[in-house]
């Protein structure tokens, strides 16, 4: 029998103690952060909990019993948001909750009383992150009630962005300043996730100017977004006199940078004149690659930020890439920090403990609160040997990961969760920049064809000139595309695409076969796609579009406009 197997065996003789919350009603799962806590006790065996139960209940007050016929599987949201099947509980030993402040001396019981007892214990920095949060709140709160204007959102925050946020928007961004303004947005996708994230950068204007880093494909749906919602009126109130600020827009204000040779400059420009630009945004893999030397310029101008803002953070979820060794450190040095994903950890606990290192900062923002191994002995079943070295790739105790995660840095609510509160429906145009290369061969084409439309002249849909340009579109487009098609699969989530060329769907198929290939190697998921264009079988259209809706392993339906009733 392997040493991994052995240890399974013994925690299965173990009682297992976790922090937890439990609710009189059933039926809900989900933790909120207004619940009590609790020590939850689970027990090996009924043979073990009789023996120890009528001592424990003489000792300690019990706050719940969950009797086997009454147990319910716990739902762990984190992971998974698609309600999971109930299994049978009939024989499943009994399981005590105590008060949370009980757990020193349930401790003692076992150590001092009941030494012949094998029980898990909770690691203590669950209690340090969690005590932590909780006099950080407190202390919020006090502050707020001193100084209620102080803490209004309405008087704080650009008039058109706050006459625009939904309730549980507004909770988003309360969420996030009672912890200082560092919180990881977790909001399924659609639920304005970058709204909230500049309502928190607005509530500390004196802190800017700020930095976004983000995928390239995002950076100038960050301009239309700042620009959209942080208004002229706010930005004279808070930045007129320090930036100088003048005319009607931020736009001016803005600087995407998008090259090493750019930064350079921009770092020229701001060491003479450090309040030229508000919003700098930037790439991971640029961010990551002028962050290699700790004592370049590009290190220092990088870590002089008060405010950070990271889109699409799961893509610092392995700790052995460059990129992330690179950029955490940035982040931890950020006074105020938003990490934005709806897909926060797309497979393993693992996967969210650098974004969680980066936010979880002690007091004095120096020392994390976080540690590798006891994260991974914790939620990710570490399990070491000679050959393979340490393995993270499993899962434990995934309740209380959740709840630990809301209680401290992060916010997560689905559309179910606020259904009532969402408009009918909502649409978004996301512009997609094509590079030189893609677009170079064809600019005096396109161009030639503009001066021709600026004449006003009449089209004729079957004249040759403009059907021949339209294709032109379809090829200058086809690899920009395909790779935000590619980017919006690593989301994890149902999506369907439009094309009208076929080239542009064969190019958005092979970066989706790709992805597809890397998914199953790296994580052993065999996920699919579909499609349906003029080559695919009448007979067989229905079909497809019915697994696509009811295999959850599909991903992608890829489908012609023309044949798909578009």
């Amino acid at each position: 029998m392997t040493d991994h197997k052995i240890e399974e065996k013994e925690r299965s003789k173990r009682i297992q103690l976790e922090i937890a919350t439990f609710r009189n009603k059933k039926e809900l799962g989900l933790h909120s952060i207004t619940d009590k806590l609790s020590i939850k006790m689970s027990f090996p065996s009924k043979k073990v909990y009789d023996r120890l139960a009528e001592s424990l209940k003489s000792t300690f007050h019990i706050e719940h019993e969950v009797l086997p016929k009454d147990e319910e599987q716990e739902k762990d949201e984190y992971l998974q948001d698609e309600p999971i099947e109930k299994k049978d509980n009939s024989k499943a030993p009994p399981v005590l909750y105590f008060s949370y402040y009980d757990y020193d001396e349930i401790l003692r019981f076992f150590t001092e009383e009941h030494e012949d007892v094998s029980f898990e214990p909770i690691p203590p920095f669950v209690f340090q992150v969690l005590d932590h949060y909780e006099n950080q709140i407190k202390s919020f709160k006090n502050k707020s009630k001193k100084s209620p204007k102080d803490y209004d959102l309405s008087l704080r925050l650009p008039s058109n962005l706050y006459n625009n946020i939904l309730p549980f928007q507004k909770e988003g961004i309360e969420y996030a300043i009672s912890r200082d303004g560092r919180v990881m947005l977790c909001d399924e996708m659609g639920l304005g996730k970058t709204l909230q994230a500049l309502g928190i950068a607005s509530f500390y204007p004196k802190e800017w100017p700020m930095l976004i880093i983000g995928p390239c494909s995002l950076h100038n749906n960050w301009r239309r977004e700042l620009n959209t919602w942080i208004d002229a009126e706010w930005l004279k109130k808070h930045m007129g006199k320090e930036f100088n600020f003048t005319g009607d827009s931020l736009d001016p204000y803005i600087c995407i940078v998008d090259s090493s040779q750019g930064l350079a400059k921009v770092i020229e420009e701001t060491r003479e004149n450090p309040k030229k630009y508000l919003v700098y945004i930037i790439s991971y893999d640029l961010a990551s690659k002028n962050a290699e030397d700790e004592n370049s310029d590009a290190v220092k101008w990088l870590l002089d930020f008060s405010i950070i803002i990271t889109d699409e953070s799961h893509m610092l979820k392995n700790d052995g890439s460059k990129r992330t060794q690179n950029i955490i450190p940035l982040l931890r040095s950020a006074k105020r920090l938003v990490l934005i994903s709806g897909t926060a950890s797309p497979s393993r606990p693992i996967e969210l403990f650098t974004q969680m290192k980066a936010l979880l900062c002690g007091p004095k923002s120096k020392k994390t609160l976080l540690k590798k191994t006891e994260f991974g002995y914790r939620y990710c079943d570490l399990k070491t040997n000679f050959f393979t070295g340490a393995d993270y790739r499993g899962n434990r105790f995934l309740s209380e990961l959740n709840l630990l995660l809301s209680r401290s840095i992060m916010i997560r609510r689905l559309k179910r969760d606020v259904l009532t509160q969402l408009p009918p429906k909502r649409r978004y145009l996301t512009y997609l920049s094509l590079p030189d290369e893609d677009i170079g061969p064809h600019r005096l084409t396109f161009e030639n064809f503009n001066q021709r439309k600026g004449k006003n002249l009449r089209f004729d849909p079957n004249d040759i000139e403009i059907l021949q340009k339209f294709n032109l579109t379809a090829i200058a487009k086809q690899k920009t595309v395909a790779r935000y098609a590619r980017y919006t699969f690593k989301k994890g989530e149902k999506f369907i695409i439009f094309a009208h060329h076929r080239s542009v769907m064969n190019a958005i198929e092979e970066e989706i076969k790709k992805e597809i290939e890397e998914v199953e190697k790296n994580e052993g998921k065999k996920l699919k796609f579909v499609r349906i264009d003029g080559e695919t079988p009448v007979e067989q259209r229905h079909a497809i579009s019915q697994e696509f809706r009811e295999d959850p392993d599909v991903k992608v339906a890829i489908l012609s406009i023309a044949v798909a009733g578009m």
